[in-house]
């Protein structure tokens, strides 16, 4: 998160100075991006060679790279504010329990559980306190990202990738902008499991002669691409949805976790499938 937020720095200083950088993650990426740039009609063009030359154009130049980068650095952001919203409210459960106060049901920060932990019930005075502040950071929290929240989404409404994946069922605003930004041109992998080889998501297995280890995942993708995917694939335990048929009985069989890492491994194939076919359009500036 701190390497992102330094090069988004880097970038917006660069930019200051009428400069232009072109932000790549891949070698084989990296050159693709100079094979069209040296064939763009532009007469800056002409005679330049050098990667140097390449990386810094003092010209206008808008490409997609550095809007993945900047939407992959705005999810994580949001991800880590809700996952740190999600822990203060983990704490309030667990300030119930070593009080001795009765659990709350349902949804803690609803408007009925919110008077009653406002309250202090059956809570010491340094519980109260403690109550009250981890009430106060969620709602800071909220307030720091709905900004954030709603640039993403509105992205993600003009992006013809990111719309594209959201015809998937539980694919939202933000796990398609997630998805967009992680996976990237999918053209560059030769089938669609490649694509999941990508996320981390594949089972790995170990065998030497008749002895074989059992499988685990492999755990080598980007973790906010794993989120984005898990995310969308827990919407399968609805009943209404596509893929309950699937999930329900993996779950019974091996649980909700288990299920729901299968389904995501079906929504890796049909984004990279959904990206693909859209060909130079998926990656379309907005």
């Amino acid at each position: 998160m701190r390497v992102a937020a330094g090069v988004l720095f880097v970038i917006a200083c660069l930019a200051e100075l009428g400069s232009v950088v072109l932000i790549v993650r891949e070698a084989r990426t990296a050159a693709g991006v100079l094979r069209r740039w040296q064939r763009a009609d532009n007469p800056a063009n002409q005679g330049q060679g050098t990667w140097a030359q390449v990386l810094l154009i003092n010209e206008v130049v808008r490409t997609l790279l550095d809007a993945r980068v900047r939407i992959a650095s705005a999810v994580a952001l949001l991800v880590v504010g809700i996952l740190a919203g999600t822990a203060w409210v983990q704490r309030i459960h667990a300030i119930l329990l070593h009080q001795g106060a009765p659990a709350i049901v349902g949804d803690l920060l609803g408007a009925d559980n919110r008077r009653r932990l406002e309250t202090g019930e059956q809570l010491s005075l340094t519980g109260r306190q403690a109550v009250a502040t981890a009430l106060r950071i969620p709602d800071a929290l909220d307030a720091e990202l709905a900004p954030l929240r709603r640039e993403i989404a509105a992205f993600a409404r003009r992006q013809p990738g990111c719309k594209a994946l959201q015809a998937q069922y539980g694919v939202s605003e933000i796990t398609a902008a997630a998805l967009w930004a992680e996976l990237g041109d999918t053209r560059r992998f030769g089938s669609s499991r490649k694509t999941m080889r990508h996320t981390g998501l594949d089972i790995t297995v170990y065998s030497s002669d008749g002895k074989r280890t059992p499988g685990k995942l492999s755990r080598q993708g980007s973790p906010l691409l794993c989120w984005a995917l898990f995310e969308a694939a827990k919407c399968a335990a609805r009943p209404g949805a596509p893929d309950h048929a699937y999930y329900r009985p993996v779950a019974d069989r091996l649980g909700g976790n288990r299920a729901a890492l299968s389904v995501a491994r079906k929504i890796t194939r049909r984004a990279h499938h959904t990206l693909r076919a859209l060909g130079e359009e998926a990656l379309a500036p907005v």
